[in-house]
């Protein structure tokens, strides 16, 4: 069994740990669980807005390049 660690050798420790990091979400640490699940809920809803507005201009920019490219006549390489 491991003996238990000495009051100096744990000062020590305590000593050479790195500095906690500044909290990277201070606006929620006032929520209490329901506020968070709504957050998660909106936070979620908007992210799958942005996706389907990224895919809607995605395949509107692939169907301009590819009538550009037809319009050049220009062909995909044989492979």
């Amino acid at each position: 069994m491991t003996p238990p660690i000495s009051r100096s050798d744990l000062q020590r420790v305590l000593k050479t740990l790195p500095p906690e990091a500044p909290d990277p979400f201070p606006h929620l640490a006032d929520l209490n669980a329901d506020q968070l699940i709504q957050r998660r809920v909106e936070v979620t809803g908007t992210i799958k807005t942005l996706e389907q507005q990224r895919h809607t201009k995605n395949t509107k920019l692939l169907s301009t390049i590819a009538n550009a490219k037809l319009h050049q006549n220009v062909r995909a390489p044989d492979e």
